[in-house]
Order: C-alpha cells, then sequence, then structure tokens
C-alpha cells in the first residue's frame, strides 16, 4: 500500500467518525445539558465543602470526598457517552442512573495517575535541576495515555489493563489520534504556542473536554472584548461546549475504527470499499 492510500484511509476514518459524531450529538442532545449540569455541580459541592476546611487534616479529608465526587460525576459521563452511541441515545432518564463497575474503572485509572503523580513528584520536590519535572511528568501522562477515557467506557478495561492498552494503541496511532487533537487546540495555538504546553501540562488524560473548554477561552475572551457583546460570549462558549461533547464523541468513533486494524489493512479496506 502506497501512502497515498493510507492516507485517504485515514481521512474516510476522519470523516465517517465526524459525521458519526454529529448523528450522536444531534440525537443525544441532552450530553449538553447533562455535562454542563454535572460540571456547575461539582463546582457548587467544592465551594460548600471547602468551607469545612480549617485544619491540615479536614483539608486532606476534603480532597479526598472531593475527589470520589469528581470521580463519580466523570464516571456518569462516561457512561452518557456510551448510551449517545446507541441507536436510542441519551435518554432524561439516563443521565441520573449510576454505574456502579464504570466508577470502579475509572477510579482504578485514577488513582493510579495520583500515585505517580504523588510519589514522582515527592521524590524531586526541593531539587532545582527538576523544577520543571512537573510539566514533563503530566504532559508524558497526557500523551502516553491519551486513549485511556475510550479504553474505559468503550472496553471496560481498568487499572494498569486500561493504561497498557491505551499506551500500546498510541504508540501504534499516535499520528492519526493526535492530528485532530492539534486542530480542536488549534485557537490556543495560534494565540500562544508556548500557551499550548501550559494547557497540556495542567490537564487531566480522563478529562479531554475541559482541555478542549480551556482551549477556546482564551478565543472566547477576546472576541467577546473585542465586539463588546456578552451575548457573544455566552454563544461563543455553548459552542464550545458543543465542540467538546461532539469532539468526545468523535474520539470514540475514531479509536474503534483506529483499534481495528493496522495502517495498511485499513487502507486495503478503504481501497476495497471504494
Amino acid at each position: 500500500m502506497s501512502s497515498r492510500e493510507m492516507i485517504q484511509a485515514t481521512l474516510l476514518i476522519y470523516k465517517d467518525s465526524a459525521v458519526d459524531a454529529f448523528h450522536a450529538l444531534r440525537k443525544s442532545w441532552t450530553l449538553i445539558p447533562g455535562s454542563f449540569g454535572a460540571y456547575l455541580l461539582f463546582l457548587f459541592l467544592y465551594e460548600i465543602l471547602s468551607t469545612f476546611s480549617i485544619n491540615a487534616g479536614a483539608q486532606v479529608a476534603i480532597g479526598f470526598v472531593l475527589g470520589f465526587i469528581q470521580i463519580g460525576l466523570l464516571s456518569m459521563y462516561y457512561r452518557w457517552l456510551s448510551e449517545a452511541r446507541e441507536r436510542h441515545g441519551l435518554s432524561l432518564k439516563d443521565l441520573i442512573i449510576f454505574d456502579g463497575p464504570l466508577f470502579y474503572q475509572t477510579i482504578s485509572v485514577a488513582f493510579i495517575f495520583f500515585l505517580i503523580e504523588y510519589f514522582l513528584g515527592s521524590l524531586f520536590q526541593g531539587i532545582a535541576q527538576a523544577s520543571l519535572f512537573p510539566l514533563f511528568l503530566q504532559l508524558s501522562l497526557v500523551f502516553a495515555f491519551n486513549a485511556v477515557p475510550e479504553v474505559i467506557y468503550l472496553r471496560r478495561i481498568d487499572g494498569l489493563g486500561a493504561l497498557g492498552t491505551s499506551f500500546t494503541f498510541l504508540r501504534e496511532n499516535s499520528v492519526e489520534w493526535f492530528l485532530p487533537f492539534i486542530l480542536v487546540l488549534l485557537p490556543v495555538v495560534l494565540l500562544s504556542p508556548g500557551g499550548a504546553v501550559v494547557l497540556l501540562s495542567q490537564s487531566e488524560p480522563l478529562l479531554p473536554p475541559l482541555t478542549v473548554i480551556t482551549a477556546w477561552k482564551p478565543f472566547i475572551i477576546q472576541y467577546s472584548w473585542q465586539s463588546g457583546s456578552e451575548i457573544l460570549g455566552w454563544v461563543l462558549t455553548i459552542l464550545s461546549l458543543v465542540l467538546a461533547n461532539w469532539y468526545m464523541l468523535f474520539r470514540g468513533y475514531l479509536y474503534l475504527a483506529l483499534e481495528s486494524g493496522t495502517r495498511r489493512s485499513r487502507a486495503f479496506r478503504a481501497k476495497m470499499g471504494s
């Protein structure tokens, strides 16, 4: 297979994944207010619980409670993405269903991330030469395990198995996977390439939609300020929320398509299909 045929096959996968994600989001529009509501609920609980942080012990306890709440809401969001792919779509009833096994799979991976960041951060704490270590550590986690959300909610793999599956997948499909990611982050890349690196270093591998919304925030602020219209700011914010949810659905379809075979086999299937 020639390089041209492989590129054509990849573009076809992008097109099919984008169209499927669009139809899934149109059918499961409840994903948009659901995800926004989950975010607001977490912020509300954060503000309430933060008032009880009267000492170091209370802060640690509240941190763990907030962590469990965040993972619980995140596992519900993963379930919403899974339901949105189904023929019946995501209903309002589905928004309140809690998936215990999916929560366990999500928190098992989140706990490993916590251990990695905690122990390596403690190891290099106070070393002047390691001042950039947290940045490189977070970037490494984001790029090496970027497909972990899809592995969790599509393949229902937990713990080290999820990390290993994501790493193997990205080792074989890194270019095809990260190109759409870079395009979605285009506003922050164009406005500040260095800011893109900082954004990724502060992002969470389990929360790609939040990275997308944060990437579009400077663009929204700039154009809202130039136009002097708060309405435009809200419209752009809603559009960034729609984009983030569409992108997560797109990732799901893209993951399954790329996982189905090697570059050569995908190019062969695309050629036979045409």
